[in-house]
């Protein structure tokens, strides 16, 4: 990852638009913590936001946004993607195991049916 944490945004706006931010991996970074990479598909992610991490079955937990950092990645054809990672504080690698999506902490999803 490289270093900056400033925050990222998808869309316009001016945050009324909920957060949607798509979970491709996760994992621990020894002394730093969880961290979340993926696609920031809709609003805004920065650190100090709390947000929930929606787990299929296992319902959403609550978590807070440490840290946000560019990842550079590429498609199957070699070209650059838009990816993210997010260091999460207030919990576990065991709760990521079967997350999905992060969403802003205001909105309530049970399961990601209904989201883009």
């Amino acid at each position: 990852m490289t270093k900056g944490s400033a925050g990222h945004r998808v869309g316009q706006g001016n945050g009324a638009v909920g957060l949607v931010f798509r979970i491709e991996q996760a994992f621990v970074i020894p002394g730093r913590g969880p961290v979340v990479i993926g696609q920031l598909e809709q609003g805004t992610i920065q650190p100090g936001q709390h947000v929930h991490v929606v787990r299929g079955e296992a319902g959403p937990v609550a978590a807070l946004v440490a840290g946000v950092e560019d990842v550079r990645a590429l498609d199957e054809h070699g070209r650059p993607r838009p990816v993210i990672g997010v260091r999460l504080a207030d919990v576990t690698l065991e709760q990521l195991q079967d997350a999905s999506l992060i969403v802003s902490s205001g909105t309530e999803q049970g399961n990601d049916d209904d989201l883009p």
